[in-house]
């Protein structure tokens, strides 16, 4: 019992002391309670401030937001109304554009009115001023033949003789019975009747002959030579030989001339004491720089690199007989206009160049007297040109022209064969070109690049293949 009364003792003494912290404890969690009532009052009161904040800044928003909406509304109907103005503006600008460009138009037309007929105004100026030029000089040697006792025509005064013409003009003729009367018709008829008429047959297979014959048997001043032999240039030398006129043209079957041609040009060659007298051709296909010496008496060698602008064409001037006496054609070249012009004008002492178009091209069709131009011809002429200005002391002058040209124009029609013409004629480039190959040390100063390159491609191949290689890679 004892022993059962002490531990009831010692349960009791431990209950109080449970007890006594459940005291402690609870006085504890009360002032949690009152300290967290305190809390929740002050977040309460806080709560209410934060609710009438947000209510009065909703409030400020949505007035903000409205007027925001109001300024942007305003804004929108701004800008439509800068859209409707730039819209009109536009429009307006559209329309002053039309307007200045429909000015600009009828200014530049006025422009080109005007300098159109200033430019006329000056050819018909100096077309007035040349051919008064040439009356005046042509009087004033017929004054002088006058006082001499013969007329500017060439004739005694006191004879009734007319057999010396003023021009004589050769014509080539071979198969041209379908149009050579075209050709005949506009020399007859020249408004200078002091004219002959050489025509050389040159074994016409139609009835060409005939038709020569029929216009011989109508006019005494036409001459009919035949020769199955001839080609164009034999027969332009048989015609000089044969020739009696103080100056000679030459005119192709199936061209014409204009019906003032031989007059007109009479008295400027006479008036001017011309050896050489320069027109054109229409069609205007090698006119010549004509514009830049015009009405001008010069020596061909005076004109410098501008002389190369002259045109070759033999038909396209007028000789003095007297200073062609001793020049021909050569006979086995198909391009023997070029040293024949060469020939005679850099040994002309007088001429000039006129820019009317007296010679008129292709009247009729013709089965030409001229042949494909043979590549050897491209050489040996180039070759007796080289010559040509060599006799003239010219040459040192005018050689690197004269090889950029001679180049450049094999390289062109060598280009242009087939590739059996090439096979057959390159060794005949390969020579020629080694026979110039002193003359081109210095090429790199004056040749092209493109002459350049053909030219020593052509010296360094050893085969038709090999320069085609070449070319080609």
């Amino acid at each position: 019992m004892e022993n059962i009364g002490r531990a009831l003792d010692d349960e009791y003494a431990e209950f109080g002391r449970v007890k006594e912290q459940f005291e402690l404890d609870k006085k504890a969690f009360d002032e949690d309670v009152l300290s967290l009532e305190d809390r929740k009052r002050d977040l309460d009161k806080k709560y209410v401030e934060f609710n009438d904040f947000s209510v009065s800044k909703e409030k400020y928003f949505e007035d903000r937001k409205k007027a925001l909406d109001d300024e942007y509304a305003e804004l929108n109907k701004v800008k439509k109304q800068l859209e409707a103005d730039k819209k009109v503006f536009e429009d307006r600008q559209r329309a002053l554009d039309e307007k200045y460009a429909e000015f600009d138009k009828y200014v530049d037309s006025k422009e080109k009115e005007y300098i159109n007929r200033e430019n006329e105004f000056k050819k018909r100026r100096l077309a007035f001023e040349e051919e008064y030029s040439n009356k005046k000089l042509y009087l004033e040697s017929m004054e002088k033949e006058l006082n001499n006792g013969t007329s500017s025509f060439g004739l005694n005064l006191f004879s009734k003789s007319n057999n010396n013409p003023k021009i004589s003009i050769i014509i080539p003729v071979f198969n041209s019975a379908d149009y050579i009367n075209k050709c005949l018709e506009s020399v007859i008829n020249q408004s200078l009747s002091e004219i002959e008429v050489i025509c050389i047959d040159c074994g016409s297979k139609d009835n060409s002959l005939d038709i020569l014959k029929n216009y011989k048997n109508q006019d005494n001043r036409l001459k009919i030579f035949s020769g199955k032999s001839f080609n164009m240039f034999g027969a332009r030398n048989k015609g000089l030989d044969k020739s009696n006129g103080e100056y000679v043209m030459f005119l192709n079957q199936a061209d014409c001339l204009d019906l003032n041609a031989c007059k007109s040009l009479y008295e400027i060659v006479k008036g001017r004491d011309l050896d050489i007298l320069f027109f054109s051709m229409k069609p205007d296909s090698d006119r010549g720089e004509y514009d830049k010496f015009k009405s001008k008496i010069f020596q061909c060698s005076d004109l410098n690199e501008d002389m190369f602008g002259l045109p070759t064409d033999a038909c396209q001037k007028v000789y003095k007989k007297e200073f062609i006496k001793n020049i021909r054609f050569i006979e086995d070249n198909s391009l023997a206009d070029i040293p024949f012009h060469w020939q005679t004008s850099l040994s002309a002492k007088k001429v000039s160049c006129i820019e009317k178009h007296f010679y008129i091209k292709n009247c009729g069709q013709s089965e030409s007297l001229e042949i494909d131009v043979p590549f050897l011809d491209i050489i040996s002429t180039s070759n007796v040109v080289f010559e040509i200005f060599k006799e003239q002391n010219l040459f040192e002058d005018y050689n690197k022209i004269l090889f950029e040209h001679k180049i450049s124009s094999l390289k062109e029609n060598y280009e242009s064969l087939s590739n059996v013409s090439k096979k057959d004629n390159w060794i005949f480039l390969h020579e020629d070109f080694l026979k110039i190959k002193a003359n081109l040390i210095d090429s790199d100063n004056f040749l092209s690049d493109d002459s350049k390159k053909f030219y020593l491609n052509v010296i360094k191949s050893r085969s038709y293949g090999e320069l085609e290689y070449i070319q080609n890679y």
